[in-house]
């Protein structure tokens, strides 16, 4: 069962982080393994393409994958050839469960997807505690009501910070052109990317814990 390729949809409300959280863990295996792993489909000038994050573990290959917008998942979910072994369910945790998020679970839901990771994302946006175990809570009980059960393995963390490291002339870009700026150099120090690279290797190891 765990010799073929599993398909991982990482699925949520818009602009809760699934684009991010999948090229976070591209660099992250590009970083540590030396693998090239993002792969693009689609794409144009307004547009994100499908995005994938491949690589094996533990003898199984992953296929961690997204989509380009709510058409596109309406579409995928009504395809009866498109197959998904697993989900994880992005959610922010500064905004905690809207529509999107709703709208995940039920597609899930309806595609007889189980097994389910939620990671919540933007923590250092939310900063409250309080706040973050009130989303918890509240995605929990979302997620037993739509038949998943309460019993889910919640990841969370920030991934930005793992990108911003290892390239940091991405948020720098416009400084540079503007302001004629030396562009900042990637941080390469172990001691300073495993904490940043810590929620990603969370993640992996609890989804490939539901195989």
């Amino acid at each position: 069962e765990r010799n073929f390729m599993k398909k991982i949809l990482v699925c949520g409300h818009v602009d809760h982080g699934k684009t991010t959280l999948i090229q976070a863990m591209n660099a992250y295996f590009k970083e540590y393994y030396n693998l090239d792993t993002e792969e693009n489909e689609g794409g144009g000038l307004n547009r994100i393409g499908r995005m994938h994050s491949i690589f094996s573990l533990g003898g199984t290959d992953y296929d961690y994958f997204d989509l380009p917008g709510e058409a596109d998942y309406e579409d995928f979910f009504e395809n009866p050839d498109n197959h998904v072994d697993a989900a994880v369910l992005v959610c922010a945790a500064c905004d905690g469960a809207l529509p999107g998020t709703i709208a995940a679970m039920k597609r899930l839901a309806k595609k007889g997807v189980s097994k389910i990771v939620v990671y919540l994302s933007k923590i250092d946006i939310a900063d409250d505690e309080d706040l973050i175990m009130f989303m918890e809570e509240d995605l929990r009980e979302l997620l037993d009501q739509n038949g998943f059960g309460s019993d889910i393995t919640f990841i969370k963390g920030k991934v930005q910070g793992l990108l911003d490291a290892l390239f940091p002339e991405e948020p720098a870009r416009w400084r540079i052109i503007f302001n004629n700026e030396t562009a900042p150099q990637p941080i390469k120090d172990r001691n300073v990317l495993n904490p940043l690279a810590a929620p990603i290797v969370k993640l992996i190891q609890a989804v490939d814990g539901l195989f």
